[in-house]
């Protein structure tokens, strides 16, 4: 069980940590990722939405981000890595000429 824990990242660690055998965390982990080809289509079209996503110029910067969040969150849900990183940037180079 300690090479098992040790071997895994510190988000797949947190979901097996109550696990007392390694079969127990290994079926935990059978369970929580099987089904992961079903969510990889949520996570294209969320990912295709987050590029599409533009300014509209009836909406505030408050509005604008909020939308973003909405959408890298849903991502986020979905066990995908999204940095801050890309957000602040996708922010920064979609906003209006009146913001810069």
């Amino acid at each position: 069980m300690l090479h098992l824990q040790n071997g895994v990242s510190d988000v797949i660690f947190t979901r097996i940590m109550a696990c007392e055998t390694s079969k127990q965390a290994l079926d935990k982990m059978k369970e929580e990722f099987q089904g992961i080809e079903k969510r990889q289509q949520p996570i294209i079209n969320l990912r295709r939405d987050f590029k599409n996503l533009k300014m509209k110029e009836n909406e505030t910067v408050k509005q604008y981000s909020e939308k973003i969040i909405v959408v890298v969150n849903n991502i986020r849900l979905l066990s995908d890595q999204f940095s801050y990183s890309r957000v602040v940037e996708k922010v920064i180079t979609t906003l209006l000429e009146r913001y810069e």
